[in-house]
């Protein structure tokens, strides 16, 4: 069933940045013809073109997606609690790939938070409500908002399909590995503080024997004596 789920999300993601992916074909045919006029040089334009073309993604693939009779209802609620998306994400709640970024980003800084606090802390609440604090400390630092929206630019760099389903792959497993390699590298550290624990407990212990030794011997001359 994972399985299964984890193909039924991918192909929808697909799905999703095919539909963006054609949407900002579109817009780049589309508008670059009429935009020509009163434009001083060719980075306005090319300004000008990016600025509305992201302007028609905004809307087209949002139509498009929103029709659907399970994503709607689940949007409806999200904007009700956009309270809530405020507060952890320090943004508002907005149906798209960048709010999918931000989301996986956040998620996984948490995680990889809570692995490093269980190295000092054994109590659960603590490592839960340090990570969640830490995170959204990255979040209220725009973090999150700055490496989602560099995402989609990549995603949308060039108005291919093939090259939009590609880089979101890419930036998919970038993102996964992010959490890889924050969770070995915590336990690297776990595993190097419970090995220097052990070794203060076996250097106690032979300390403590140490002495006990010369307690005896200590009792053994004075009763010889």
């Amino acid at each position: 069933m994972k399985i299964l789920s984890l193909i039924f999300i991918f192909i929808f993601l697909f799905s999703f940045v095919y539909a963006q992916g054609n949407a900002s074909a579109n817009a780049s045919g589309n508008l670059s013809g009429g935009i020509g006029e009163g434009i001083e040089s060719i980075e306005d334009v090319k300004d000008k073109i990016d600025e509305a073309k992201y302007n028609f993604l905004a809307t087209q693939w949002k139509e498009f997606f929103l029709k659907n009779k399970f994503i709607a209802p689940v949007n409806v609620f999200f904007e009700k609690i956009n309270i809530v998306f405020v507060i952890l994400f320090a943004r508002d709640w907005s149906f798209g790939l960048e709010m999918l970024f931000v989301f996986m980003i956040w998620l996984f800084t948490l995680f990889s938070l809570a692995s490093y606090f269980r190295i000092r802390f054994k109590t659960g609440w603590k490592v839960f409500l340090l990570s969640l604090g830490g995170t959204m400390a990255f979040a209220w630092l725009r973090v999150f908002n700055y490496l989602a929206k560099g995402a989609v630019k990549i995603i949308f760099y060039k108005p291919s399909t093939v090259w939009n389903i590609v880089m979101f792959i890419l930036l998919m497993v970038c993102i996964f590995i992010y959490l890889k390699l924050n969770k070995a590298y915590s336990k690297k550290l776990k595993d190097a503080r419970e090995k220097r624990e052990q070794n203060e407990k076996t250097a106690n212990l032979e300390n403590k024997t140490g002495e006990l030794e010369n307690f005896k011997e200590g009792l053994k001359r004075g009763a010889g004596a």
